[in-house]
């Protein structure tokens, strides 16, 4: 990386010369501009004006006339004078130049040295679908076949088929539909029984039937119990054909179950047993004739992991293993659902930022030095040409103002005096008139 290529100062030295060039053009404007001879020239007229000479009424009619000329004159040099104000402002206005423009090349030249430098990026991808994938969804699609077993037994189809009876002209005669049940209906089972861990189960399944359009009644079954551990298990669902599309939802929570010595995944990334620890597995399934949405959760809960005494050769177990020793709670949830055609599965867990923080935590010195080391070198070859730039850009154009200033005041004064001179012969016409009315009066003898 000898060898930087920095684009930034040559760019930063292109706009400063810009710049000068642009605030050169416009201090011969502002000095050449025809506003100041024509300031000059209402100045001089103005000055010819000598309202005590006047001592005709016609001729101060004249002379209000003269400026009232100028005065639109007047206010047209500021116009012009407005006009180049705005053009000045729209030049070196924030289109044009701003200091995030000159920051972006110095970040440009930046980005570059580090892409130059290779430094290493934290990409982790989906860890947890790694490790924990493959073991969650292992059994999922005989889970499914059980589902496909209640669909074809539990009325998925309108109804039972009727046997075609041959008719003969007759008479129709209408029976009551009170009996027609289905041929399978039973109403209540109790349930109860005890799991190989000793847990003790109760609860019911309702409403069995091979046609739920004569019951109006779905499948619902609700089972559950704990033990003296504290360890609980939960089975809950509704199969509901009674609708245009048959739907089953399925609940399922197992909690409490120990995980010492057992390991969290079969996977040879997290090899590890557990020391301690409570598991708790979770299972939802929704299914809507062809679409199917689920979510299975797993948590391990209050879990120390036995990594004997040698540390792992293997980088990404090693780094895994940082970043469960950081920890004494896992959760993985894995989202399944063809909402978008395909089966697909997402699996997300806390595993995922654990891991990027241990290797972030791994990597983020050697980093941040070389990143600092290059963020020096630019700095250094770019200088403080910014900061140079914002400078020379702030001092030119005060000066501009200032002449432009000086020139608006000019433009101001002139129009001020312009209409002072106007009040000054409108007051001296008007004596003159009454004046001249008062002489009148006296030699006709008449009282106006």
């Amino acid at each position: 990386m000898s060898k930087l290529n920095l684009q930034a100062p040559d760019k930063i030295d292109s706009l400063r010369n810009g710049l000068a060039q642009n605030y050169q053009k416009w201090d011969s404007t502002l000095s050449n501009t025809k506003i100041n001879k024509e300031i000059a020239d209402i100045e001089k007229t103005i000055n010819a004006i000598n309202v005590k000479e006047i001592k005709d009424p016609k001729k101060a009619i004249e002379a209000i006339k003269n400026v009232q000329k100028l005065v639109r004159q007047a206010d047209s040099l500021k116009t012009r004078a407005l006009n180049l104000k705005k053009d000045f402002q729209d030049d070196f206005g924030s289109s044009k130049f701003s200091a995030g423009r000159v920051d972006n090349w110095i970040q440009a030249d930046f980005q570059r040295a580090m892409n130059m430098a290779k430094l290493p990026t934290i990409d982790p991808g989906n860890i947890a679908q790694s490790i924990f994938g493959t073991n969650l969804l292992a059994d999922y699609s005989g889970y499914l076949e059980y589902v496909a077993i209640a669909r074809k037994y539990g009325s998925r189809l309108v109804g039972e088929d009727k046997e075609k009876i041959e008719r003969y002209e007759g008479k129709d005669y209408k029976f009551s539909d009170k009996y027609d049940w289905p041929k399978l209906w039973i109403q209540n089972i109790d349930l109860s029984g005890e799991t190989k861990t000793a847990i003790q189960l109760a609860g019911k399944i309702t409403n069995i039937s091979s046609d739920q359009k004569k019951t109006k009644e779905p499948i619902i079954f609700n089972l559950g119990g704990s033990d003296d551990s504290n360890r609980s298990m939960t089975l809950t669902g509704e199969f509901n054909y009674l609708g245009d599309d048959p739907r089953e939802t399925i609940n399922f929570t197992y909690d409490g179950f120990g995980l010492k010595g057992s390991k969290i995944s079969p996977s040879e990334l997290l090899p590890y047993p557990l020391k301690t620890g409570t598991g708790e597995v979770s299972a939802s399934v929704s299914i809507i004739d062809k679409r199917f949405d689920s979510e299975i959760g797993y948590k391990a809960k209050g879990i120390a992991f036995d990594f004997g005494q040698n540390p792992s050769k293997n980088r990404v177990q090693q780094l895994i293993r940082d970043a469960v020793s950081s920890t004494d709670q896992i959760n993985v949830t894995a989202l399944v659902d063809n909402l978008n055609g395909p089966l697909n599965v997402k699996v997300r867990s806390n595993l995922d930022d654990l891991f990027v923080n241990a290797l972030r935590n791994t990597v983020s010195k050697e980093v941040d030095q070389a990143r600092q080391k290059i963020e020096s070198r630019v700095r250094s070859e770019i200088g403080n040409r910014k900061e140079q730039l914002l400078a020379f850009k702030n001092e030119k154009e005060a000066e501009i103002r200032k002449e432009y200033e000086r020139l608006e005041n000019r433009v101001n004064e002139e129009i001020k005096k312009v209409e002072e001179k106007k009040k000054e012969l409108e007051k001296k016409k008007k004596e003159l008139e009454d004046s001249l009315k008062n002489a009148v009066k006296d030699r006709i003898g008449i009282d106006w």
